[in-house]
């Protein structure tokens, strides 16, 4: 497991354990978190210059993970595939 991907570990964990965040709370923060590894997957792919390493893909899955134990899942991911740009 690579650093980003211990890092994004503990930011989920810290998110979780946070009592001062409401359910809602957690669940937009978490999905912020996945958009934002989407988004550095994207510029990994499309740029010449990034290399996709696997990491943001990585950390899409722990948020997915994180997400199904609170009880929210895909479905509050909001799509930003090729057809909704």
């Amino acid at each position: 497991m690579t650093g980003s991907v211990r890092r994004a570990k503990a930011r989920i964990s810290s998110i979780l354990d946070d009592r001062s965040l409401d359910h809602d709370q957690r669940v937009a923060r978490l999905v912020r978190m996945h958009e934002d590894a989407r988004d550095e997957q994207r510029a990994a792919t499309e740029s010449g210059m990034g290399i996709d390493n696997g990491e943001a893909g990585e950390t899409m899955r722990q948020v997915e993970i994180a997400l199904d134990r609170i009880g929210s899942g895909a479905d509050d991911i909001p799509s930003k595939g090729a057809a909704s740009l």
